[in-house]
């Protein structure tokens, strides 16, 4: 497994490449290079992203019954 380290978020040590930006570093790393994980002075940054590339099942939940209210009031605006 490969775990590079240490990512921080002060923008003395964020890179250019990407804007400076931690969550585009981190994507970077996961998910084009494909790394096992990561070690950070930032754990809730990480945390954060996680969050924001898997939403927790209860918000899928919640998403798919808002469609289903949604479709539920078109069809009966339709009538």
């Amino acid at each position: 497994q490969v775990h590079p380290y240490t990512y921080r978020n002060e923008n003395q040590f964020l890179h250019f490449d990407f804007h400076q930006d931690p969550y585009a570093e981190f994507d970077f790393w996961i998910n084009t290079m494909g790394v096992d994980g990561l070690f950070t002075d930032f754990a809730g940054s990480v945390h954060k992203y996680q969050e924001l590339k898997s939403p927790h099942p209860k918000d899928a939940t919640a998403n798919s019954l808002l469609v289903k209210i949604a479709q539920l009031i078109a069809a009966y605006e339709g009538h």
